[in-house]
């Protein structure tokens, strides 16, 4: 979010002021009501449950081996019982 640019501040009359003050303390007031809605947000997400980063087994591993799982994914059943979600 960018803001337009401040005008000449000395070429601005008493009236010209007050009506760049009451703009800025408006965005003021907007940038604080951002800043609490993404810092409550924030601590939303903070109490998730934490996501395990991999398994135990190496089924869960990532291995980066072509070689050996150009061979094994087209062998793996994928109407085994444990692919069934929901």
């Amino acid at each position: 979010m960018s803001s337009p640019p401040l005008p000449d501040l000395d070429a601005l009359s008493a009236d010209g002021l007050k009506r760049l003050v009451v703009q800025l303390l408006a965005r003021v007031a907007a940038l604080e009501e951002e800043n609490r809605r993404l810092r409550e947000e924030n601590a939303r997400l903070k109490k998730l449950p934490k996501r395990p980063r991999r398994g135990d087994e190496r089924e869960w591993r990532h291995t980066r081996d072509y070689w050996a799982e150009k061979d094994e994914f087209p062998a793996i059943d994928l109407d085994d019982p444990a692919f069934v979600y929901g």
